[in-house]
């Protein structure tokens, strides 16, 4: 089980503020990248990456996701961000 995750599937407060500090400029650069010229002019980039991190956190407490593997978290992390911003 990922040291991230506790008993239940709960997200350790530490552990969730560090996921934060580490990836979050990496996917605040991914959705910058991928966000068109018309979805800029309407939407922040921090916006989709937030909302991309509450949905993951959330979908994480629920005991949705596994992240075994070193890259698999990044992976994750980088999907649900991606998906989030197609849907937009």
């Amino acid at each position: 089980r990922n040291v991230l995750f506790g008993a239940f599937g709960a997200v350790d407060e530490t552990a969730a503020a560090e996921i934060v500090r580490r990836h979050a400029g990496d996917l605040l650069a991914v959705v910058r990248r991928r966000m068109s010229a018309a979805l800029v002019r309407r939407l922040d980039a921090e916006d989709v990456v937030q909302s991309a991190l509450r949905s993951f956190f959330v979908a994480a407490r629920g005991g949705r996701f596994v992240a075994d593997r070193g890259g698999d978290l990044w992976r994750l992390l980088s999907t649900v961000t991606l998906n989030k911003l197609s849907k937009l």
